[in-house]
């Protein structure tokens, strides 16, 4: 790859590094923590009930060895009412500022997540995380504050889009973790406590969010507002959004599926581990992934370039996907868990540097005023995926484990699946164009 590919100036000529000499105004700390917590607690409601859904849908009546497609179902339709509402909320947001939905969501997520937890059907189970989904939008519209928040300026911009990356790692990891360490906790609504928990965040980022988070959106005459159909028409604005979405597709697939196939019983070709093994693997993970990206993620998109670093994380990734079966083999359930605590991390880590830079790709394909429809239609494309994700993913194993299927088709065949769309996202980042590392300004 040439250094052109990696540059970030319009000639081809400027890097990241190069505007670190540049000193551009800092970020203010405040409007970057609120804007995280409100992140980081919308990504912890997402994956909080992965530790125990599996074992919660048991609960309801579902045997063992069929939970597979109802825990693929209900952990799925989130996503489902995600994408039926996202292109809507950046359309409002493009009208009505980028400060309303943000607040209208976490108050939702407050509202509906401790009834979640005192869920005793599938049905209700699953209507009550479409409707917390379909009034989700902060991840899509935190895309573009923190965007916005940087003024545009590249090396900002790589600070600001680790931050949003990191927030929303931090939340996927910080989930399971909540999940499994607190589900239990009350006899009589043993599922209630980390709900009420993800409520509780909900509930201090919003209000964090209404002092501290400025309203973004400039108000500009005349501004030529964007076409969802000449979007979809482009195939510029449209690449950076198809490999966010198979990498969605993966990722969620595959956390998914280690809190599946880890708590399924060591007969089926699980790892037997409990809800709290489980939530101990992600809490060690979500410390190792916390400090690392904290401290590597915005140097390395300074010093690599976003579109190269990307491509060295796919790289890299694929191999430890495809590699997550050997952890059956490892020996007793201690060596077991220290082995995931290794593996896990790594996979977690290399995740979340390839969704930052992912988050990039879509924001410098779009000029200001096609930015928020593309992350609208980038979050409801990137939904869907994430919601046949977890039902593929339930139904896979499902299917992998009912019957003594010899090799590559027994448990290990899921993970492989997990791997092949790595490699498809892989494929489709090397074909980006070299501009897609520069910010389009106007």
């Amino acid at each position: 790859m040439s250094d052109d590919e990696i540059s970030l100036g319009i000639n081809g000529d400027h890097t990241l590094a190069d505007e670190e000499e540049e000193k551009p105004k800092e970020l203010k700390f405040v409007q970057l923590f609120a804007l995280g917590l409100a992140l980081l607690s919308s990504a912890t409601s997402i994956t909080v009930l992965f530790p125990f859904l599996k074992f919660m849908i048991q609960d309801m009546g579902i045997p063992e060895k069929d939970a597979g497609p109802y825990v693929g179902l209900v952990a799925s339709m989130f996503m489902a009412g995600r994408a039926s509402t996202s292109v809507l909320w950046g359309m409002f947001a493009d009208r009505y500022g980028r400060k309303p939905p943000v607040l209208i969501s976490l108050a939702s997520l407050a509202i509906l997540a401790p009834l979640f937890g005192v869920s005793n059907t599938v049905a209700m189970a699953a209507v009550l995380r479409f409707i917390s989904g379909s009034l989700n939008s902060i991840i899509g519209i935190g895309k573009v504050v923190a965007n916005e928040i940087a003024s545009n300026c590249p090396v900002q911009q790589a600070r600001a889009m680790s931050m949003v990356s990191f927030a929303w790692s931090a939340g996927n990891i910080l989930g399971p973790g909540l999940g499994g360490a607190l589900t239990g906790v009350y006899d009589a609504h043993p599922y209630l406590p980390p709900m009420a928990m993800v409520a509780f965040m909900c509930a201090v980022s919003c209000v964090l969010v209404s002092i501290f988070l400025p309203e973004t959106l400039q108000k500009v005459e005349n501004r030529k507002k964007g076409s969802v159909r000449e979007f979809v028409k482009s195939w510029k604005q449209m690449h950076p959004v198809i490999v966010y979405c198979v990498w969605s597709l993966q990722s969620l697939g595959a956390t998914e599926l280690f809190n599946l196939w880890g708590g399924t019983d060591r007969a089926l070709g699980g790892l037997g581990l409990s809800p709290s093994k489980l939530g101990l693997v992600q809490s060690v993970t979500g410390v190792i992934v916390l400090i690392s990206a904290s401290m590597l993620q915005t140097p390395l998109i300074v010093y690599w370039g976003i579109k190269k670093l990307s491509i060295l994380c796919l790289v890299l990734v694929v191999p430890v996907i495809a590699g997550m079966p050997l952890l059956r083999f490892v020996g007793d359930e201690r060596a077991t868990i220290v082995a995931a605590c290794v593996l896990f991390p790594w996979f977690q880590l290399l995740t979340s540097i390839t969704f930052c830079t992912q988050f990039m790709f879509i924001n410098n394909s779009n000029p200001p005023e096609t930015r928020a429809l593309a992350q609208g239609v980038g979050m409801s494309m990137a939904s869907i995926f994430k919601c046949i994700g977890p039902i593929v993913t339930g139904s896979l194993f499902a299917w992998s484990i009912s019957s003594a299927h010899a090799y590559p088709f027994n448990f290990c065949f899921t993970w492989y699946v997990q791997a092949f769309f790595g490699f498809i996202t892989l494929c489709l980042t090397l074909i980006l164009p070299p501009t897609i590392d520069t910010p389009q300004n106007a």
